[in-house]
């Protein structure tokens, strides 16, 4: 499925983008999975127009471009418990 269909199909879902500024994406991607793409090819993934429906599309974002790990999940659970996921 392609990700304009993605985001179309999640109109009464629940949508959490979790992201990072394009550098350290890529810096953490690189090293967390080994990937071995460009900053480029990186860039025209993540980052296209596609993609980026589908995280306009949610209904809370957690940018962890400057949080830990730690930080990050505590983020996310205070998005989880506003929308009603977890109590």
């Amino acid at each position: 499925m392609d990700s304009n269909r993605a985001a179309q199909g999640l109109d009464q879902e629940t949508r959490i983008a979790i992201t990072a500024d394009q550098d350290e994406a890529h810096k953490r991607i690189r090293t967390g999975r080994h990937d071995s793409r460009s900053r480029e090819e990186y860039k025209r993934g993540e980052f296209s127009t596609g993609r980026q429906a589908l995280y306009d599309a949610a209904n809370e974002t957690v940018d962890t471009s400057r949080q830990t790990e730690g930080q990050s999940a505590d983020v996310l659970v205070a998005c989880l418990r506003k929308l009603g996921v977890v109590s």
